[in-house]
């Protein structure tokens, strides 16, 4: 992933230069709400992001048709812009430094009212600069990750401001790459996916025949 994400590795058929953008060239920053988790509830108008699932529950990607994602009244987060699809999400507090700009890129919202909350970013890319589906990965790009920790200020808990970031540099392939790389990625990812799936049936059948076995309620033959 990093070597395709820092050109050290082309995928057949790219050889153009790649360009060096700033995040405020390639991103709006859009206003978010402030909401405590203590205003979420099962019930509600809109489904709201809090930065401490983007820590615990998902990673790199959110599809807003299949998630979990918790909701809010909508009189709690008036004149706060509803998420738009390739939308990119930022944490922008952690209590580590591994967590330091953790990012989601929003999938499949059509249809639904989904909101940015408490602790994040909300940046809108600029889709003739920046594919679908590649800003979810920006995150693993080792200079990028390493500009963000180092804007990070704190002792027990670590935060970026839109004022330290707006000015990190990326280093860009054109859209037709991103996209490549992208779906390169995707496909890896699918793959890890079903081999953990498999991992976790295993697991399972493991488990079950262990305590038949134990118990007595199976018996091995001699």
């Amino acid at each position: 992933m990093q070597q395709l994400l820092t050109g050290k590795t082309r995928l057949p058929g790219f050889s153009g230069e790649w360009k060096t953008r700033s995040l405020e060239d390639i991103f709006q920053f859009l206003s978010t709400a402030n909401n405590s988790r203590n205003d979420l509830s099962g019930n509600g108008d809109i489904k709201y992001i809090h930065y401490g699932d983007i820590h615990t529950k998902w990673r790199s990607f959110l599809d807003c048709s299949s998630s979990e994602i918790p909701l809010i009244s909508k009189e709690k987060v008036k004149n706060v812009p509803f998420l738009e699809e390739g939308d990119l999400v930022m944490a922008d507090a952690s209590e580590d430094y591994d967590g330091v700009g953790i990012s989601i890129e929003i999938k499949n919202v059509t249809g639904h009212r989904v909101v940015a909350g408490l602790h994040t970013f909300l940046l809108r890319g600029d889709k003739t600069v920046l594919a679908d589906g590649f800003k979810g990965y920006l995150q693993y790009i080792p200079d990028f990750n390493n500009a963000l920790k180092k804007a990070a200020t704190g002792i027990s808990v670590y935060g970026i401001s839109k004022n330290s970031i707006k000015n990190i540099s990326i280093l860009l392939p054109e859209i037709p790459e991103q996209q490549a790389i992208a779906n390169t990625l995707s496909d890896m990812d699918a793959e890890i996916a079903a081999l953990e799936q498999r991992r976790e049936k295993t697991r399972a059948l493991k488990q079950g025949m262990m305590q038949e076995l134990l118990t007595g309620k199976t018996r091995l033959l001699t």
